[in-house]
């Protein structure tokens, strides 16, 4: 964890500060799903697969994923008065938001000929 942590800010990839959520206390509050043993079977899912590979990689602690399950996300797009305007909860690993959702959330276009998508469908 710590390595992916100072990776992720030695690649300058958000200019902000960083918050670690050490309990995992945003993900409960959020209610957000966290998988077990009975989804390990997902890893043969061919859109968990394919979001795995998008990322480089592929799960390698799974006594961890065994005993202690993984963690799905979400994305929300909350406006300026903080209420929430789009949010995508995870149904599975590689699940993700259509791109275009989150552009008519924020009420926007798209440039003419872009393709919003993050290679995974």
């Amino acid at each position: 964890m710590e390595e992916a942590l100072d990776d992720f800010i030695e690649g300058h990839f958000f200019s902000g500060d960083v918050f670690i959520d050490e309990k995992s206390a945003c993900y409960k509050d959020l209610q957000l799903k966290k998988t077990g043993l009975t989804s390990m079977f997902g890893l043969f899912d061919p859109r968990v697969t394919a979001a795995y590979k998008l990322a480089g990689q592929i799960p390698s602690n799974f006594n961890h994923m065994l005993t202690h399950g993984s963690q799905l996300g979400a994305t929300f797009v909350v406006n300026a008065g903080g209420s929430i305007i789009m949010e995508h909860r995870q149904d599975h690993h590689g699940d993700h938001v259509d791109n275009r959702r989150i552009l008519e959330a924020l009420q926007l276009k798209l440039p003419s000929g872009a393709v919003p998508t993050l290679g995974v469908q």
